[in-house]
């Protein structure tokens, strides 16, 4: 299946609100819209990966499909949109990412919509009646997944899931759907583009190996927008917004909005001047010593050696490894608002992150919910 072009109408004067990766993260969806005030004068075009993974895909698709009665919503698909569609076409597929995502424990738009007929077919059991079943039941939900290309095209954007595998947009059409919705790294392929092209699939906090920064990350020479926030698959995670005040311009401005708890620094804390950021690409590391609620590690690759919290250690055997970490302390001064990941500190501190970046505070907070 090749990829499927879009032309994007530009009308003056419209704001385009472009988010990437919702992941079925409903309510981190909402508070964004909400932060950047979205309006029926506005179009919100989503970078693919709509659902999937997050615990409300069914629910988020609903929300979209009403919510373009009032304002204008486009889109192009993603990996784990074609994923779901995929399953939906034969026997084996729809085993298979159900497996996939049982392995994992993570939520599944499939099996949503199954739990609501009252459904939990077995591995043994005949899912044709299943298929047919879902398909007919679910027909506007999946219409709108459907109907997604992939790719849009605008006179300065290219609007497209993972990445493109040519910078010569003629020859789009004749590129493989999954060249586009699946392609990790982007940013590190090289490529360079006459338009500006806007993707999301791959956490822009992966590409830093100092501290994490989820927030969107622009490369002017190659004329990318990566905003994947890491929303869902990261506990620092946010959705980032890429605010285009006009199809037919090229400036450009970002909001964010991750849903944690807020807290006003009391303290001042200066930057790390040593740290690193181990992410789950590579997150092989020896558990040298654990004391108390602290571990030891050493990464297995570089050799560098932090503490972390003992909880983040997910795998001890045959192969340690644990979630995405850095021992990076933010530079912060009294007034500072942060967004805090750990409400009770532990004994290196909190997590806290502010700019979308995550790194250690140790200090006393004020909660601004209380």
């Amino acid at each position: 299946m090749n990829a499927a072009v879009q032309r994007l109408e530009a009308v003056p004067g419209r704001r385009v609100v472009a988010v990437s990766d919702v992941h079925g993260n409903l309510p981190l969806l909402k508070g964004l819209l909400e932060t950047v005030s979205l309006c029926g004068e506005d179009l919100l075009l989503l970078v693919g990966d709509i659902v999937e993974k997050g615990p409300q895909s069914l629910a988020t698709l609903r929300y979209l499909l009403d919510l373009r009665r009032r304002v204008p919503v486009a889109g192009v698909i993603g990996n784990c949109d074609l994923g779901v569609l995929q399953a939906l076409e034969g026997e084996d597929a729809f085993r298979s990412l159900l497996a996939l995502r049982q392995k994992h424990q993570s939520p599944c738009l499939l099996q949503e919509m199954l739990e609501e007929q009252g459904l939990a077919p077995g591995e043994a059991e005949d899912v044709r009646p299943c298929l047919r079943l879902l398909n007919e039941r679910y027909r506007e939900e999946l219409a709108f997944l459907r109907g997604l290309p992939t790719v849009l095209s605008a006179p300065h954007h290219l609007f497209v899931h993972a990445g493109l595998p040519t910078a010569d947009e003629a020859a789009l059409p004749a590129c493989p759907v999954r060249s586009c919705v699946k392609r990790d790294a982007f940013l590190d392929q090289g490529l360079a583009f006459p338009k500006w092209v806007v993707v999301g699939h791959w956490p822009v906090a992966l590409y830093r190996e100092d501290f994490p920064c989820n927030a969107p990350l622009v490369s002017r020479e190659a004329r990318v927008l990566s905003i994947d926030g890491g929303n869902v698959l990261r506990e620092d995670g946010q959705l980032n917004a890429l605010l285009l005040p006009d199809l037919n311009r090229e400036d450009f401005a970002f909001a964010a909005y991750d849903g944690l708890p807020r807290a006003r620094v009391r303290d001042a804390q200066a930057a790390s001047t040593r740290f690193f950021h181990l992410r789950w690409i590579d997150n092989a590391v020896d558990i040298l010593s654990e004391t108390g609620d602290v571990a030891r590690i050493r990464h297995k690759r570089t050799g560098y050696e932090m503490d972390i919290p003992r909880g983040l250690l997910f795998s001890r055997e045959p192969d340690a490894r644990c979630l995405d970490v850095t021992d990076y302390r933010l530079p912060l001064r009294p007034g500072d608002v942060v967004s805090v990941l750990d409400r009770e500190p532990c004994s290196l501190g909190r997590r806290v992150k502010k700019d979308g970046v995550c790194g250690w505070y140790a200090g006393r907070l004020d909660f601004l919910d209380e």
